[in-house]
């Protein structure tokens, strides 16, 4: 079965929101109708692409049209919305809850903020059930829908993309359903719990690890691999943030590092430019410094390698993106699609 879910995590910081929103464009550039969520209140999805005020209510009220860079020939869209656990368990109570008003009840005496507070392996659920609602949607048929920004909210989708909680949590976080199914022997949340803990293992979901070539970034994304692993919660690719060639091939290392200032001095004479042994030796220094930070980098890569997971590689972007660099990452991601 084609892939239906990519949930995407990585250590705080290394750009998994941005990862995010580039996998649902490349996604919708081959036509693909999507759907990116996020989990954590941040509305990060929304400054991905641009929104405020409105667009960030609205994306938080249902599921949002957004107007990106798809190109020419794409029939595909992407759409975006903000889970909040505490509205989504307040709409859960209000639907499992046979009681007229007694929703509003719980809610008022705080039962709503106990559970998404106190008793967080049921928030998650509710919240993972949001995303389990999507998918049990009919497939779409193809054609061409509507741009703009706009509601959706029932629409049917060809893929989900879920920007979930960092690498330090997400291993709880999909794992909650098995957790509360063991605790809730019975009822409704046992009911719910049981058919959301299929979703995240089934052949067409994959986990993505966002990561970036620094010590914390790299151990920590190994740290979830194993997690996951060990939880049967199936693995897509380690995607590879901020990656910066280096300076010098891996072989030229030990050259550089073994020249002297008087031989850089020299070398450059030959070539018309003239430096004198104190500029030669300040130029050295800051080589040696870029060979070391590349020579750590290609560790880590390999440590990663050794994972078993397939590594995709996304360039080096500013903090805030512009569509045509947002589209750039979302070029690079176009294996995954």
């Amino acid at each position: 079965m084609r892939t239906r879910l990519h949930v995407v995590t990585g250590k705080g910081g290394t750009g998994k929101t941005t990862a995010s929103a580039a996998l649902a464009v490349a996604l919708a550039r081959r036509g693909r109708q999507v759907v990116a969520m996020e989990v954590e209140g941040r509305d990060g999805l929304a400054g991905v692409f641009g929104l405020d005020g409105e667009g960030v209510s609205a994306a938080r009220r249902g599921e949002l049209a957004v107007d990106t860079d798809l190109g020419a020939d794409s029939a595909g869209s992407v759409h975006i919305t903000a889970v909040d656990p505490r509205a989504a368990l307040a709409e859960y109570l209000r639907r499992t809850v046979r009681v007229p008003g007694a929703a509003s009840v719980l809610d008022s005496v705080g039962a709503v903020d106990f559970a998404t507070t106190v008793a967080p392996g049921v928030r998650d659920v509710i919240v993972l059930g949001k995303v389990y609602d999507i998918l049990r949607r009919p497939e779409r048929g193809r054609g061409r829908s509507g741009r703009g920004a706009r509601g959706v909210q029932g629409r049917e989708y060809d893929d989900v993309v879920l920007d979930a909680p960092p690498t330090g949590r997400v291993g709880r976080f999909l794992d909650a359903p098995v957790q509360v199914a063991e605790l809730a022997r019975v009822g409704p949340i046992r009911s719910q719990a049981d058919a959301v803990s299929q979703v995240f293992r089934r052949a067409g979901s994959q986990v993505h690890v966002v990561t970036v070539l620094e010590e914390l970034a790299v151990q920590e994304t190994i740290e979830a691999v194993e997690e996951l692993r060990a939880l049967g919660i199936p693995l897509g690719s380690l995607l590879v943030n901020q990656v910066e060639e280096p300076v010098l091939r891996a072989t030229r290392w030990d050259e550089a590092r073994s020249m002297t200032a008087p031989a850089l001095t020299r070398e450059c004479a030959r070539h018309g430019l003239r430096l004198d042994d104190g500029a030669s030796q300040a130029l050295l220094d800051q080589l040696a410094t870029r060979v070391a930070l590349d020579a750590d980098r290609s560790a880590r890569l390999r440590r990663l390698e050794q994972t078993g997971l397939g590594l995709t590689s996304l360039r080096r972007v500013p903090e805030s993106l512009t569509p045509s660099e947002l589209g750039a990452l979302a070029e690079d991601l176009r294996g995954l699609a």
